[in-house]
């Protein structure tokens, strides 16, 4: 919490005002009918023990954290296995489109 009180006010309206840009700009990529579909990771799942904590979930959230920041629905699905390993797909809607979402999501499950 210390941390938060280092950001200045108009830094943070700056923070807002990406944030609003990124969303609309997502939203108008998208549109009424689009899902896009991304790796949910840029790596497989990891060994249990190798790298943990702040530098795994930096790596691991790479691909979410922008769609994150848009506010915008997302499902991730398994997809298969390398090296024994789980990998995701994530599918991404914009903003207030979770019935398009989830509509997708399930026709990709049942293909």
């Amino acid at each position: 919490m210390s941390r938060g009180f280092e950001i200045r006010g108009i830094d943070y309206a700056r923070a807002r005002d990406v944030q609003r840009d990124w969303t609309a700009s997502l939203t108008r990529l998208l549109g009424d009918r689009a899902v896009l579909a991304a790796p949910a990771t840029p790596i497989p799942a990891t060994v249990i023990g190798d790298r943990e904590g702040a530098e795994l979930a930096r790596v691991m959230t790479r691909l979410t954290a922008p769609f994150n920041l848009a506010g915008a629905p997302v499902l991730s699905l398994p997809i298969g296995k390398l090296d024994g390993l789980p990998v995701g797909i994530q599918l991404v809607a914009a903003p207030g489109r979770e019935s398009l979402l989830w509509a997708a999501a399930k026709g990709f499950a049942a293909a």
